[in-house]
């Protein structure tokens, strides 16, 4: 019975450094993955903010350069 246990043990034990060695690199992965999402929604959110404030930018400009002129600046943003 004892030999049966101490089997047993040793099969748990084997299985434990196993599935250990499997997994250790599973937190860099998830890591990783999580950086590249932020990345993505990172340059999705500059560029959709990024347009807004070029023309918001462009808009202010046009105004305080017509005071003095008459001249007509074509809008460089995208």
């Amino acid at each position: 019975m004892v030999e049966l246990y101490l089997s047993c043990l040793v099969r748990l034990t084997e299985g434990a450094r196993t599935l250990h060695r499997r997994t250790a690199g599973q937190g860099l992965v998830e890591y990783s993955l999580l950086i590249a999402f932020l990345v993505i929604v990172v340059v999705g959110i500059l560029t959709l903010v990024g347009r807004t404030l070029c023309t918001t930018w462009y808009v202010k400009l046009v105004d305080i350069s017509a005071w003095g002129s008459s001249t007509s600046v074509d809008n460089p943003c995208p």
